[in-house]
């Protein structure tokens, strides 16, 4: 994507936020920071390899925000979205290679509150990443850097007013380019929130 796209998908995000956002008491609102832990999987990478391939890792995430409402909140985090590995051949020809996947992503959390201790939350918003590929892979060779969408599901459960679970579902598509290669990655998470 080109880096232009990029801010127009970002503009998108901010309009909606400002949309969503609304008016809210001191105790809906306010400044977060959190950090989850999880598993990434790489959905495209290992498929036609003979050999070798891992396509799931550990992966983690550090994040931080802004509650502007009960409803709405803005992110910012930083994922290491764990690393691909594999060795074999594809067509006939030998290889050895590691792909290392990380994003930068800012997004719009949207939050439906069930009760006062449990809520449902969607995401939507944009990522820069960082990929980069050691090793031999044939056709590819050295690192990316993209700019597209991310989204995702979670949910949410506070133990009071400082402090938060959370378990969450984030999709970052077409991460990668033509020196690294392209995939998408799903990564499974839960993580602690504190607010302040």
């Amino acid at each position: 994507m080109k880096k232009k796209d990029g801010w127009g998908i970002l503009g998108i995000v901010l309009v909606l936020g400002l949309a969503t956002a609304a008016p809210a008491g001191a105790q809906d609102s306010g400044l977060y920071l959190g950090a989850s832990l999880g598993s990434a999987e790489s959905k495209n990478t290992c498929k036609g390899i003979v050999g070798t391939c891992d396509d799931k890792d550990t992966a983690f995430k550090f994040f931080g925000g802004y509650q502007v409402n009960r409803n709405f909140a803005w992110e910012l985090g930083y994922a290491f979205l764990g690393d691909v590995t594999g060795a074999g051949s594809l067509g006939g020809t030998a290889f050895d290679f590691e792909i290392t996947n990380k994003a930068l992503d800012f997004s719009g959390i949207v939050t439906l509150p069930v009760n006062d201790r449990f809520a449902v939350l969607g995401r939507l918003g944009v990522y820069r990443s960082q990929v980069e590929l050691s090793g031999t892979f044939p056709g590819l060779q050295g690192a990316d850097h993209n700019t597209s969408f991310t989204w995702g599901l979670g949910l949410r459960f506070d133990f009071g007013r400082a402090l938060a679970v959370r378990a969450e579902w984030q999709h970052y598509p077409n991460i990668g380019g033509d020196n690294a290669g392209v995939d998408d990655i799903d990564f499974l998470s839960l993580g602690l929130v504190m607010r302040f």
